[in-house]
């Protein structure tokens, strides 16, 4: 009985995995086995190619320390974005904090944050460049 459970299982099982999954479209499994044709599609950026940079989201260096004090902004957050977080805790402050409030800022100083990360990032490769020729010159 339990052998007779079991190939039903299998076999429903097997069934159920052949009709949901269906076999890549032909152009994409030709794709993965020629990898260095170039496709035919236009290729877009990630989330349909549809961002425009944001002048306003640009880390500053420096950052007026008085009007930070004044808006009383810890220190842990006074980094190249602060100038961004002074309005945003404003409207937090006069919203009540509201999720549903505060998005344009919110997502300007986010922004700012990811253009920091990169900048950083991109300055570490140059750091890393250097390093690197330096090592060579001294190996030489």
């Amino acid at each position: 009985m339990r052998k007779q459970r079991d190939a039903t299982m299998a076999v429903s099982f097997a069934a159920a995995v052949a009709y949901y999954v269906r076999p890549l479209p032909l152009a994409i499994r030709r794709a993965l086995t020629q990898p260095n044709k170039q496709s035919d599609h236009q290729t877009t950026t990630m989330g349909g190619g549809h961002h425009h940079a944001n002048p306003e989201a640009s880390p500053r260096p420096t950052q007026d320390l008085q009007s930070l004090s004044d808006a009383k902004i810890p220190l842990a957050f006074r980094d190249t974005c602060a100038h961004l977080l002074v309005p945003l805790n404003k409207c937090r402050r006069t919203t009540w904090w509201s999720p549903n409030k505060c998005g344009h800022e919110r997502h300007t100083y986010e922004e700012c944050l990811w253009n920091s990360y990169l900048q950083r990032c991109e300055a570490k490769v140059q750091v890393d460049k250097v390093m690197a020729a330096k090592a060579r010159e001294e190996e030489d």
